[in-house]
This record gives C-alpha cells, structure tokens and sequence, in this order.
C-alpha cells in the first residue's frame, strides 16, 4: 500500500474518526499531503474543523503503528482485499454518494467492476412469500447482467443471496460487522457460497469489528450505495430494510417496493414506501422500465432478450451540457444547485447519470468535476 492509502486505513482504525473526519482532513491537507497528519499537533488538526478531544484522539491513534500492521497483516493472510477510496477499484457507483466510506474490506471479486447491481432487503422474519417474489424476480435481473447486493442477514436477505447464486449469477453480501467476525454466524456457510460462486462479502468495519447495533445504519448506505436501484420485499413499517430504502432516496437511486397483503405486518413498511412514491412492482419489467426512464438506457428494458452488462447512455441532455461546462473547474453540489438553479436532489440525479457516463467524476472531498 502507497502511504496514502495507508494513512487512509489508519485514521478509519481509529475509535470515532468517521469518513465525515477524514474528509475534513483531506479538504485542509490535501489528499496528496494527508500523510502531514503524523506529524501535526492538536492545534493543526482543529483547524480542519474537528474538536480538540477528536484531534488528541487523531494524535494518540497514528502513535500507535501497531493496529496498522496488524490489520494489514491479518488481511494479508486472510485473502481480503483492502480498498481506499483512491484506489481505482474503489466502486465509482458508490463514489458519488454523499461522504462514502473511506476503507472497504472485500472477500472475494470485486464484482462491480464489471456489471452493475440491485439491491433486494426485506425483514428478517419473510417467509414464503417473500421466497416466491424473489424467485420471480431475480433471475431475470441475473439474466439480464445485474448483480444482487444485499446484508446477509437472516430472513429475506439470506433469500435474495440464495436465489442469485441458485441462477448462476454474482452477489454481494454487505456486513454490519469485521469480516473476520461473520455474522450472522448461522450464515457462515452462506458466506462461503457467496466468496466460492464469484461473489463477494463486503464491509466497511475493522476486520475483527463486532456487530454493534450502530454499524448497520452505516453498512444500509453501503447496499444503497452500491446499486443502481433497491427493491424492498416484506418490510414491517419500522424496519431496517425502510431506513436502506431511504438511503437510496437520498443518493438519488430508484427504490422499489413488492405490496402484499393489507393485513399483512410485513407488508406496511412495502405500502408505506408505494405510498411516499415508490414503485410498485408486480414483476421485473417493472423495474427494468424505471431503469430504462432514468438511467436512458438505450435496451428494450422490459424485452426478454435484453441483456445490460453495462449501463449504456444516450446522448447528454442541454442540462447536463450546462453542468458539464459550469464544472470545468470543481464544484460543491450546492455551488451546482445555486449557480445554475437547480434544486439539490434533482442535482444529484444528474450528476450520478453523468458519472455513470463517465463524464463527470468526484474527488476525496465531495467536489465535481468533468472529466
């Protein structure tokens, strides 16, 4: 590892240094100088805007070489791939989301790097007929080039991993916890699968994190993060897979949601969604259509011979051409939103098209500029 990526991975060890932190570190330092935070004293560091308590904590982590090793070497040895944020196998779908997570730990291939994904979440207690929409659904999204992300937990996410692998395609499952503390441990096996089948276990945690409630909140961005749309099958109106639907809606990803029974508990939080706009889907063509209208897919979408391996797009929009030429130089998303009138969320839609073009890119500190 270069010492950028190494002072990367040694700030995200540091107990209560989040990607928020280390971005405002890298907006005073410079990615190409954040290696200067060894040798920085507290008052430094505050300049960047952090708390004094935080930066002596900042301080006190990089003193401490030993954490580093280790986590380099216990990945080293377990086949686990750590991956920064400039690094070029960084997933650029979840580059554009508001203060990505700096470090990925990956098990497995990096499957993004050669098709696209949909996210599938549902409760942990879905039963048979969250099985039978999943069966429906996901192999024509495997057939049709996409990978499945989901959480591993028990329930329907177990389910949507079972059903990609059962049709010959990739999945990845996203954790709350280290990889070298799997969990659930019931799905031990799972995992192995997913790893054997081509797919790949994915977290954002030290490797041997434990899975404390508060990282799952952090690993739903990441399964949000990662694809392209998210389909929420049996959800009760408080539930996990609602607070993943909403990250998606705040990334400016598409969401989708399977209703069912009106008496059904499992069922609220998928009416709930339909209800707040979401799509509702009878089939996969549903969601193959929205993807078509939002993404200017140039496939017949909703065709049985369609085949997306990779997001193709139309020509740019007069929109898009004002933005590209507004972002010669790089740009904030509220600079954007300002400057050319445009509200935020729509702003985000935009650029995540254009990114998809590769037309735009975002750097460490959340500017954009066209490429």
């Amino acid at each position: 590892m270069k010492d950028t990526q190494k002072t990367l991975l040694h700030l995200s060890l540091i107990s209560g240094v989040g990607p928020a932190t280390t971005k405002k570190l890298v907006a005073f330092f410079g990615l190409d100088n954040i290696s200067r935070v060894y040798s920085s004293r507290s008052y430094e560091l505050r300049k960047s805007g952090i708390s004094e308590s935080l930066s002596q904590k900042i301080i006190d982590g990089l003193n401490n070489f030993d954490v580093l090793e280790k986590e380099v070497l216990l990945a080293d040895s377990n086949n686990i791939k750590i991956v920064t944020m400039v690094d070029d196998d960084y997933p650029q779908v979840l580059r554009s989301v508001h203060v990505p997570p700096v470090v990925l730990y990956v098990k497995g291939e990096l499957v993004w790097k050669e098709r696209n994904a949909l996210a599938f979440v549902g409760a942990r207690k879905a039963g048979y007929y969250a099985q039978r929409v999943l069966h429906k659904i996901i192999p024509d999204c495997i057939n049709n080039g996409f990978a499945i992300v989901s959480g591993g937990a028990l329930g329907a996410d177990s389910m949507a991993h079972v059903e990609a692998i059962e049709q010959g395609g990739k999945t990845v499952a996203v954790l709350g916890s280290g990889l070298l503390c799997l969990y659930p441990a019931r799905n031990r096996p799972l995992f192995n699968q997913i790893v054997e089948s081509g797919g790949a276990l994915v977290s954002s945690f030290p490797l041997e994190a434990q899975p404390i409630a508060e990282n799952f909140p952090a690993r739903n961005r990441i399964i949000s993060g990662l694809s392209l749309g998210t389909i929420v099958v049996q959800a009760a109106e408080k539930s996990g897979a609602l607070i993943t639907a909403y990250y998606a809606l705040d990334q400016g990803r598409e969401v989708f949601a399977v209703p069912g029974c009106v008496d059904d508990i499992l069922s609220a939080g998928c009416h709930k969604l339909i209800q707040k706009g979401a799509k509702l889907v009878n089939s996969s063509a549903d969601i193959f259509d929205e993807l078509c209208n939002v993404c200017n897919l140039n496939k017949d979408c909703g065709s049985d011979e369609v085949n997306i391996d990779k997001v193709e797009i139309d020509d740019c929009t007069d929109f898009e051409r004002n933005l590209l030429d507004y972002c010669v130089i790089p740009r904030s998303v509220d600079d954007i939103s300002s400057d050319l009138k445009k509200d935020v969320n729509d702003i985000h839609i935009v650029l995540f098209d254009l990114q998809i073009k590769g037309k735009v890119e975002q750097d460490f500190s959340g500017m954009w500029q066209k490429k």
